[in-house]
């Protein structure tokens, strides 16, 4: 926002101070709605970014809820970004003994699948089941008793 009417002014001698300041002023707001815009911000922004920002979030969900505090409880969970298609299993050390890396590998991709293809309801049922069912064989009985206050977050 700054650059361009800068160039313009350099190489054209237009505009006058005055309209330098109110050009760089109507860019910079123009540019600002323009990348508030989740289309635009999935053109402009780079994947990795944004897959970066997603597992951070996660990831700080994740503490956030206390999920932690339960060491030994057996927390799980589900993370979803549908604006960046992007989807994450987070457990605690006690649940990470009992799920094998590649299942939970497997399960991620499947969701994340089921999420670009705009099925996340979808997919989201199918992963909490997925995860139920092999924690209730591979997971001891104690692990069961304790929950989570929050079962379900939605950010928007």
């Amino acid at each position: 926002a700054l650059a361009l009417p800068g160039l313009l002014h350099g190489v054209l001698g237009w505009p006058s101070v005055r309209g330098l300041i109110v050009a760089n002023v109507l860019l910079f707001v123009g540019l600002c709605v323009l990348l508030r815009s989740p289309r635009l911000e999935r053109l402009t922004v780079p994947r990795a970014w944004r897959r970066w920002r997603a597992s951070r979030l996660a990831t700080r969900q994740f503490l956030d809820l206390g999920a932690q505090a339960f060491t030994g409880a057996g927390c799980v969970m589900i993370f979803v970004s549908e604006a960046e298609q992007y989807a994450r299993l987070l457990m605690d050390k006690q649940v990470a003994l009992c799920l094998d890396d590649a299942v939970r590998v497997a399960l991620t991709d499947r969701l994340a699948s089921q999420v670009r293809q705009g099925q996340t309801l979808q997919g989201m049922i199918e992963c909490v089941e997925a995860c139920g069912l092999l924690l209730g064989q591979q997971a001891p009985r104690a692990l069961a008793c304790r929950r989570l206050p929050q079962p379900l977050v939605i950010l928007d």
